[in-house]
């Protein structure tokens, strides 16, 4: 699995990232979930699901032995101004680790 912007996603991110940082509503949150990469359907099926149960009705699964991450807005970096000169809105989440059976898992979001 590449990197992929879900189509549902496209153009909003900026827009969830900044409700979570201003906490709207209370409690907002990112929530990451690991895939299992084993098994997984074709990034040009994924980028069609509109919601994680889409997301793992087929083949893919979810990782439950690694557990899910949330992210609240005490995680979040202020929200960047948009890259103009590169004609994007760059936002990154903090990289994310995870104590697994096989040792430490990071991921960068």
């Amino acid at each position: 699995m590449a990197n992929i912007v879900f189509n549902i996603a496209k153009g909003r991110t900026t827009e969830l990232y900044n409700r979570v940082k201003s906490n709207d509503p209370a409690n907002a949150a990112f929530i990451i979930v690991p895939i299992d990469t084993t098994g997984l359907e074709a990034d040009s099926v994924l980028i069609d699901a509109d919601t994680l149960a889409a997301v793992l009705a087929g083949s893919t699964d979810e990782n439950t032995t690694m557990g899910r991450k949330v992210l609240t807005d005490a995680d979040l970096a202020a929200l960047p101004a948009p890259d103009d000169a590169n004609d994007r809105y760059d936002l990154a989440l903090p990289t994310q680790t995870w104590v697994a059976a096989g040792g430490t898992q990071s991921v960068n979001c």
